[in-house]
């Protein structure tokens, strides 16, 4: 994941260098202004540059529109290109990795927790511990969906949702987030988070 971020920023800062003069220039889309990984685009987050086509990455928006909604798969600064890869229209805030599966936990301290973050998670005092103590490592990957919330206006964190301006995962309902895991501990997660809460400590 961080490979891939870095390459993706390298990406988008290398599109923004000023390349020889004379070419044709096209429109680009590109962060109007600094946005979180995780935060849904919006049309103040956007704003259209001129660029050299040479320089633009295949299939980088043209216009706002196309990317209004998508969230940011990693922070993007103000001025950033915004290539495809640094965006995900997908069900999650983040996507989750080849091979992983997604589960939902009740996770302590949802609220310090943002999309894209590596953590470790531990069952708490009240999660059966029949083989003894274990963790796992995971990726936050976005909160648990709620309809309730799909009014809540963007650039706010009410409820369960990811605000325009935010890419906290915490929400009323017990921290509930979802995760993505390997499928073996996404099994023994499954089966416990039903009956307990899990702790988190975030892996830099």
């Amino acid at each position: 994941m961080l490979r891939a971020a870095l390459l993706v920023t390298a990406v988008g800062i290398g599109v923004r260098l000023a390349l020889p003069p004379g070419e044709a220039l096209v429109p680009v889309a590109v962060a109007a202004r600094d946005v979180p990984a995780g935060a849904a685009l919006t049309s103040e987050d956007v704003r259209l540059v001129s660029l050299p086509a040479r320089g633009v990455p295949q299939g980088t928006a043209r216009s706002a529109g196309p990317v209004i909604g998508q969230r940011a798969a990693i922070d993007l600064p103000a001025g950033f290109v915004l290539v495809p890869a640094a965006l995900t229209s997908g069900r999650f805030g983040a996507e989750p990795p080849p091979g992983t599966v997604v589960v939902p936990v009740s996770l302590d301290g949802a609220d310090a927790m943002r999309v894209g973050d590596t953590i470790e998670l531990v069952p708490g005092s009240d999660c059966p511990t029949e083989q003894g103590p274990w963790s796992v490592t995971a990726l936050v990957v976005g909160p648990m969906s709620d309809p309730a919330d799909s009014t809540t206006p963007s650039g706010t964190t009410g409820g369960l949702g990811l605000g325009g301006a935010t890419a906290l995962v915490g929400g009323t309902d017990l921290g509930r987030t979802l995760v993505a895991v390997e499928p073996e501990s996404g099994r023994k997660i499954a089966a416990l988070a039903p009956s307990c809460r899990f702790g988190a400590a975030i892996m830099p």
